[in-house]
């Protein structure tokens, strides 16, 4: 069996650090009937206080994030109805530019892991799914919560050029999950690809432009390459039941939040 060399991660720098702490823009908030929604733990009722906490610069910061995401809305990679209009304000957290650079890299990170889940339960649906000869199936909620970031991302994908190179490595990889707005950014995710080759996060950045070029064959090769030495389940990659964008695109959220 042949030895798969594992690219070492690159060293991607986190300055310049440009951000200007202050009040975040949270209108709307308490326009949602969060009492009515759901999360893993039941009632989303807490949910607007948790977020507002991540607008703060509070000593419960990270107690709040893993309350909030990995307890709460993204519990286990599941999606829930709360995750939904959750995901605008995230997004307004990381665009309003007030965080510091340790907190929007956390937030990047959870916000490519809630945008990839269509993509991923998708594929991770895709042998069953051929035994059962029926179509492959999103998980619940998933397809809205991807929806919802689309809906907002725009402003998001704007603060590259404000953004150091380790956080503009998950804007590039959020711009090729939304890559009818993310194309803007092709260009730039092809410079930082091209700096970065020879490393895991290079080999990331090569899939997420082959995905805002629109290239099928390229973008499943790599995404291919990548679950060799990544770790990841290679279960539903090769299913025809699932587009071979598709099963890039689930590479690339499941693998660039390990990386």
């Amino acid at each position: 069996m042949a030895v798969i060399a594992v690219p070492p991660p690159a060293e991607l720098a986190s300055a310049p650090d440009i951000f200007e702490a202050g009040e975040v823009d949270l209108s709307g908030l308490d326009d949602v009937d969060w009492a009515e929604l759901k999360h893993a733990r039941g009632s989303a009722e807490d949910v607007p206080e948790l977020i507002r906490t991540l607008g703060r610069d509070d000593d419960r910061w990270s107690d709040a994030l893993d309350e909030l995401l990995a307890d709460r809305l993204l519990h286990e990679g599941n999606c829930y109805s709360a995750t939904v209009p959750a995901m605008e304000f995230i997004v307004r957290l990381l665009a309003s530019g007030t965080l510091p650079v340790q907190r929007r890299l956390d937030l990047y990170l959870w916000l490519l892991h809630a945008t990839g889940q269509w993509a991923v339960s998708m594929v991770e649906d895709a042998e069953l799914a051929v035994a059962e000869s029926r179509p492959a199936q999103f998980a619940p909620w998933s397809p809205h919560v991807h929806l919802a970031i689309a809906d907002h991302i725009v402003p998001l994908l704007d603060r590259w050029s404000v953004e150091p190179p380790v956080t503009q490595f998950f804007l590039a990889c959020l711009a090729a999950q939304h890559r009818l707005d993310g194309q803007l950014l092709a260009p730039e995710v092809s410079a930082l690809a091209a700096a970065t080759a020879g490393t895991q996060h290079g080999a990331y950045l090569r899939l997420a432009e082959a995905v805002l070029t629109s290239d099928d064959t390229p973008a499943l090769a790599i995404a291919q390459e990548i679950v060799g030495w990544a770790g990841l389940d290679p279960r539903g990659l090769d299913a025809s039941v699932v587009t071979p964008m598709l099963r890039a695109l689930s590479v690339l959220a499941a693998g660039a939040v390990r990386v």
